[in-house]
This record gives structure tokens, C-alpha cells and sequence, in this order.
């Protein structure tokens, strides 16, 4: 009779202050996310027009393609490039330091520095491309990119 060799396997760590769920669109780097109202545990881009996706759970680390599992970031600092945050926020240059941060409601995934009328702050830029995150997800969350330290995050 062979030897039988038992195989342990070890999750794949993530980076702290991170989850993965399932994003239910295509998601790029640094766009806001909002817990999908349906029971499937997926995620949507947050936009700020409607209490179902207005809640950010926190901000994608990476990109990730519809059905796939999204890094979501939801505390902390979030490194991006000026090219990712620019894709983020639709404007150019990486982001404005100390200017806040909040879910746009004009467009479904966009970070703003204009308050919309359902305020959704997100966090405040550390630099062009860190800012400090705060999510929803928790009242404790500082979430990446400086995103919530306005906000006693």
C-alpha cells in the first residue's frame, strides 16, 4: 500500500482591512462600492441618487471583471496611481490633497469633492495618490487613501 501524503492548503492572505466579494459589474481601481440590495453577496458601484447604493462598503483595491472577486478595500490608506484615481473621480492629475472625498451621485462609481444632496463621504487625499478611506462598512473604518479623518475615522 502507498504512503498517503495529506495536502494542507492555505488561504490566500489578504491585504489588511479587506474583503472579497463578488462584483456584480466590471470595477476599476479606487471605485466607491455598495452592498448589493439582493441576498447574492455581490457588490455594486456606489452611487449616491438612491438609499440602495449610496452605502460605500469601501473603495475597489484592484480591478476586477463582473462575476469575479473584487479586493474591496474598506479602511486604511489606498495607494493608487494618478491614472487609477483619475479613472476614480473622472478628473486628471491623481487626487487633491486634503480635499474630502464623497460617492457622486451624477455617476455610478465616481468619487467627488462636491457634497451631493445624500452626503457620502469617503475620505480625504493624504497626497495625489493616497488617500484615507473611510467606509460605511463600519463606524471605525479609515479607509484608504485618507478618506475619513474629517470624520474622527
Amino acid at each position: 500500500m502507498a504512503d498517503e501524503q495529506s495536502t494542507t492548503r492555505t488561504a490566500p492572505q489578504l491585504p489588511p482591512n479587506t474583503y472579497l466579494p463578488l462584483a456584480a459589474s466590471s470595477t476599476a481601481p479606487g471605485q466607491p462600492l455598495s452592498q448589493s440590495t439582493t441576498e447574492d453577496g455581490t457588490v455594486n458601484l456606489a452611487r449616491a441618487n438612491s438609499v440602495n447604493t449610496a452605502f460605500c462598503v469601501g473603495l475597489a483595491a484592484r480591478g476586477a471583471a463582473a462575476g469575479a472577486r473584487v479586493h474591496t478595500q474598506y479602511s486604511d490608506l489606498l495607494e493608487l496611481t494618478t491614472a487609477e484615481w483619475d479613472v476614480a473621480t473622472g478628473g486628471s492629475g491623481g487626487l487633491t490633497p486634503g480635499s474630502a472625498y464623497y460617492v457622486s451621485s451624477a455617476t455610478a462609481g465616481r468619487l467627488t469633492t462636491t457634497a451631493p444632496a445624500t452626503v457620502v463621504p469617503v475620505g480625504i487625499a493624504v497626497s495625489a495618490t493616497h488617500p484615507s478611506v473611510r467606509a460605511a462598512l463600519s463606524e471605525r473604518a479609515p479607509v484608504a487613501f485618507a478618506i475619513g479623518a474629517a470624520w474622527g475615522g
